[in-house]
């Protein structure tokens, strides 16, 4: 067996919605469980304003962006909300952050063309930027209420931005105390978060921060790595893109190196 395969792997999410995790982990001779720390509400009471100071704004816009597909759910259920069943996008240009994004906006609007396709939403903002050739753009993010305030964006200097909260996380309070005993006291070799709000609320649930003790921190992505690592704590493991196979890929760097120098 290979010193990369083997170990224990506890992501910090749901198992419906990380299946493609699950299977590719577990096939590769992991050992595999999910402890969703947060779930996501749409915020609703937020659509007289949607409607009344995004959407005319929107029209004139250049680019929309979407960063999840929970940005794209919050987006649809807001235009839903407010009578719109059938959106179209003629007007300005359409930007992701990942497949799946990419994936829930074409399943809404199966003629949706989407113009950029980032694996982060710097690269994303930068791409927009570049795009533009000098030229001023006007750009909209659907993003949380927590994304909103937390995560950090760089943008150039011919890009105004407008970051347009839709929905927020609370933490998941659907684990009985005996659930969260049983992870508490269990052992992992790796820890994956998968964004900044699955690390904050980790640390909500009695017991589940000493298990950083002896787990090696692994994230998707580099905006998770360097939130996490600005609250002092060490991250080893950093996926290039959020994907299972980037994932798998930096889990065995990890351990062949680990394995080789210690």
């Amino acid at each position: 067996m290979s010193v990369a395969t083997g170990k224990n792997i506890l992501f910090c999410r749901s198992e419906a919605s990380s299946e493609h995790f699950a299977d590719f982990f577990r096939k590769a001779g992991h050992r595999v469980s999910f402890f969703p720390t947060f779930r996501f509400e749409f915020v609703y009471p937020e659509s007289i304003r949607f409607a009344s100071a995004f959407l005319p704004r929107l029209k004139d816009a250049d680019w929309l962006l979407f960063s999840s597909a929970r940005g794209v759910d919050a987006f649809f259920a807001h235009l839903k909300n407010l009578g719109i069943a059938d959106p179209h996008f003629p007007e300005f240009c359409i930007g992701v952050v990942g497949k799946k994004s990419a994936e829930r906006l074409k399943s809404g609007v199966s003629s949706v063309i989407i113009n950029l396709q980032a694996d982060n939403l710097n690269d994303l903002l930068a791409s927009v930027g570049e795009s533009a050739n000098g030229q001023q753009v006007s750009v909209f993010h659907i993003t949380s209420e927590q994304s909103l305030l937390k995560i950090k964006v760089n943008t150039l200097d011919n890009v105004e931005l407008n970051r347009i909260p839709l929905y927020r996380t609370v933490k998941e309070n659907r684990h009985s105390s005996q659930f969260i005993k049983q992870f508490a006291s269990g052992t992992f070799d790796t820890i994956v978060f998968g964004s900044p709000t699955s690390f904050e609320y980790f640390f909500e649930f009695p017991g589940m921060p000493q298990l950083l003790n002896h787990a090696i921190i692994a994230t998707l992505g580099s905006t998770t790595a360097a939130f996490i690592k600005e609250l002092g704590y060490s991250v080893d493991i950093v996926a290039g893109k959020p994907e299972p196979a980037a994932l798998q890929e930096a889990v065995n760097q990890y351990f062949t190196t680990e394995i080789f120098t210690s």
